[in-house]
C-alpha cells in the first residue's frame, strides 16, 4: 500500500465523527424536490466556500419558476491528467403523511443506531454526496492535488427527472467554461458495488371506461336474469374487475421478462461475485391504481399508472408496443372491451439507461482502489433503478454509480438509513481513485 493511501485512510478515520455530523446536518435541511434552496444556500455553499479550498465555486439556478440553485465546485488538476466529475442530487423524496406511522424515528431528525445513520435522504443520496465531498476534503487537508481536474456537482430535481435544470444544465455550464471530463461517479446507493449499467424507465397509464350504476343493481351486472329483466352491460359495467384481470396478465408478463432478458451484470448477475441485490430487474409496477366515483356505485372507471423498467439494449418504444399488443389481446376476450378497448396513455417520462464497459480503464482503477481501501473484492453489478449518469452519458461523459447505502435501506420508504462504515469506506475509495486515476500516465 502506498504511503499516500495510508495518509488518506488515517485522515478519514480520524474524521469519522465529523463526517457523520456533516451528513446529519445535511439531512436536517429538508430538501424535498422543488425545495432545495435552503440546503444549497445555507448549508452546502458555505461549507464549500469556507471549509474547503476549491478553485471555483459556482452557485446558480436554471429554474424559471423559482430559485432552485445547483452548485458546481472545481479543483483544477496540477497537470494534464484525466478529469473526474462527481455528480449528486440534493433533493430527496417526500415523506407522505400516511408513511409517517411506519417510521420508528423522526425522518428529519437524524439519529445513529446500531452503526446506521437514519433520516430522509441519508441513503438517497446525501450519504453519497457526503462521502465524495469528504474524499476531496481529505486530499485538500493533506496537500494532495490530483493531476487531473476534479469537479463536484450538487444538483436539484433528480427525483422528478428535471435534468434540464439540474444535471444536464449544470454539466453544460461546466463544459461551456472549458472543462472536459473523461469519467464520472454518481454516488447513488449501490451497497458500495460498482454499477456499470442501468435499465431504462418510462411511465404509462391504462384507462378502462365501464358504466356506473347504483350498487343495488350489482347483481344484475354480475348475473344473467330471467327474460325481460336487463343484465350485464345493459345495466352497468365494472371497470375495476376488468382492470384487475389486466393487472394479473401484466404481472405474468413481468415474470416472463425476467426470464427472457438475462444479463451477466444487470439483474441477478454481478462480476466477479454475485451482487447483493437479488434477482429480477425488469418490472411493470402499477404504482397508482384508482377506480370508481362513489362507494355506492359499481365502478364505471378504472385507471392504473405504471412505471416500467426495461433492458438497456431494448428501446422503450418496443417494450411499449409489446404492452399495447397484450392489452389488445386482453380486450379481444371481453364483449364490452372489444367495442371499447382500454386506452393506453403513452409516457410522460422517459428515462434512458446508461452503460459502460466493465473493462474500461477507470472502472478497473476504481475496483483496485476499493480493494486497497477495504480489503474486499469489488463487485461490478447493475443499478436497479435510473440515475443521472444517463444524462451525463448523453453529453459524452461515461461513468458509473457507486455509493454508500442500498435501496433496500428505506429508499423512498420508512426508516431510511445508511451504514456509517459505508460512508467511510466510500470516502477512502473515492479519494484514492482521484489520486490513482492518473498514475503512470
Amino acid at each position: 500500500m502506498k504511503d499516500v493511501h495510508k495518509e488518506v485512510y488515517d485522515w478519514i478515520d480520524e474524521h469519522r465523527r465529523n463526517i457523520v455530523d456533516f451528513c446529519s446536518e445535511f439531512i436536517e435541511h429538508r430538501s424535498i424536490t422543488g425545495e432545495e434552496l435552503e440546503v444549497q444556500r445555507e448549508f452546502l455553499l458555505p461549507f464549500l466556500e469556507n471549509e474547503m479550498e476549491w478553485d471555483e465555486v459556482d452557485c446558480f439556478s436554471l429554474s424559471k419558476e423559482r430559485e432552485r440553485p445547483n452548485i458546481n465546485a472545481v479543483l483544477r488538476g496540477e497537470g494534464r491528467g484525466a478529469s473526474l466529475l462527481i455528480n449528486g442530487h440534493v433533493d430527496v423524496f417526500p415523506v407522505p403523511r400516511n408513511q409517517l406511522p411506519q417510521w420508528t424515528t423522526d425522518p428529519w431528525k437524524p439519529i445513529v443506531r446500531d452503526g446506521m445513520l437514519y433520516g430522509r435522504g441519508s441513503n438517497d443520496m446525501k450519504g453519497g454526496i457526503t462521502s465524495a465531498l469528504w474524499a476531496v476534503k481529505a486530499l485538500m487537508e493533506l496537500g494532495i492535488r490530483p493531476r487531473g481536474t476534479v469537479a463536484l456537482e450538487a444538483v436539484v430535481g433528480e427525483e422528478a427527472m428535471e435534468h434540464q435544470i439540474g444535471t444536464t444544465g449544470a454539466t453544460r455550464r461546466l463544459l461551456e467554461r472549458g472543462h472536459e471530463f473523461q469519467f464520472c461517479i454518481d454516488p447513488e446507493p449501490t451497497n458500495c458495488e460498482i454499477h456499470t449499467i442501468s435499465p431504462g424507465s418510462f411511465d404509462f397509464e391504462i384507462v378502462i371506461q365501464g358504466k356506473d350504476v347504483h350498487d343495488g343493481e350489482r347483481n344484475l351486472v354480475l348475473f344473467p336474469q330471467r327474460w325481460g329483466i336487463p343484465s350485464g352491460g345493459a345495466v352497468g359495467v365494472d371497470a375495476l374487475s376488468r382492470m384487475m384481470g389486466l393487472l394479473r396478465l401484466l404481472e405474468k408478463k413481468e415474470r416472463e421478462w425476467n426470464h427472457r432478458w438475462r444479463h451477466p451484470i444487470l439483474g441477478g448477475g454481478g462480476h466477479p461475485r454475485p451482487d447483493s441485490q437479488g434477482v429480477g430487474c425488469f418490472s411493470l409496477n402499477p404504482g397508482i391504481v384508482e377506480a370508481g366515483t362513489h362507494f355506492s356505485a359499481v365502478p364505471g372507471y378504472a385507471r392504473a399508472h405504471f412505471n416500467c423498467y426495461h433492458p438497456a439494449w431494448i428501446k422503450h418504444e418496443d417494450v411499449l408496443a409489446e404492452i399495447g399488443g397484450l392489452i389488445d389481446a386482453y380486450a379481444s376476450t371481453d364483449d364490452w372491451l372489444r367495442e371499447r378497448p382500454p386506452k393506453l396513455i403513452k409516457p410522460n417520462i422517459v428515462w434512458p439507461p446508461f452503460e459502460v464497459d466493465v473493462e474500461r480503464r477507470e472502472c478497473q482503477i476504481l475496483a483496485e482502489t476499493w480493494r486497497n481501501a477495504t480489503g474486499r473484492e469489488a463487485i461490478f453489478s447493475g443499478f436497479k433503478a435510473v440515475a443521472d449518469v444517463s444524462f451525463l452519458q448523453a453529453l459524452g461523459i461515461h461513468g458509473v454509480c457507486m455509493g454508500p447505502g442500498d435501496m433496500l435501506m428505506g429508499t423512498h420508504g420508512p426508516d431510511e438509513h445508511v451504514p456509517i462504515d459505508h460512508l467511510i469506506d466510500c470516502a477512502k475509495a473515492f479519494a484514492c481513485f482521484m489520486i490513482d486515476l492518473n498514475l503512470g500516465e
